[in-house]
């Protein structure tokens, strides 16, 4: 730093995963991904439909809520990491499945030393391995979590913003 120039400190930049740097919901994507390859879990599903249904008019999120831990039945934080990670690299390996201005936008803050954090509804483990499977690296991720349950994965409130290292 010299008398004639000062200091610019690095900026703070946000950026929202789902329809900002990708096209759809990563979530949403995964869990119908779950539910096409497996027919136990759109059995479970069905056999649930009359409680989904019953629940529905007081709340669709514990409907919603209800069919992602159908679709997460019997999968510990291991096994979830694993399936998240395999859906990441098929999600990456449909190119048009990401906005290519947000990628850029998000890699020109990162070349300028900027402080980048992805903010997401969508669970980390997910957002996490697909920008490390796009090379997007040194990105802190604010996002949802999951808990491991007595018959799998479930919601967890509250959330702390991960480094990809």
């Amino acid at each position: 730093m010299t008398a004639d120039r000062p200091a610019v400190a690095a900026r703070t930049v946000l950026f929202d995963f789902d329809g900002v740097l990708i096209h759809g919901d990563a979530f949403t994507l995964f869990m119908r991904d779950r539910y096409a390859r497996s027919w136990p879990y759109k059995l479970l599903a069905l056999l649930a439909s009359p409680w989904l249904l019953l629940r529905l008019p007081f709340s669709w999120r514990l409907s919603l809520r209800s069919l992602v831990h159908i679709g997460l039945l019997g999968l510990n934080e291991a096994r979830y990491a694993v399936a998240a990670q395999a859906f990441a690299k098929t999600l990456v390996s449909r190119p048009r499945q990401f906005s290519r201005d947000g990628l850029l936008a998000l890699r020109r803050h990162q070349a300028a030393g900027d402080r980048v954090i992805v903010v997401t509804g969508c669970e980390r483990t997910l957002v996490t391995s697909v920008l490390e499977q796009l090379g997007l690296r040194e990105v802190q991720v604010l996002a949802s979590q999951l808990k491991p349950g007595l018959l799998g994965m479930g919601s967890r409130h509250g959330s702390s913003p991960t480094r990809i290292p």
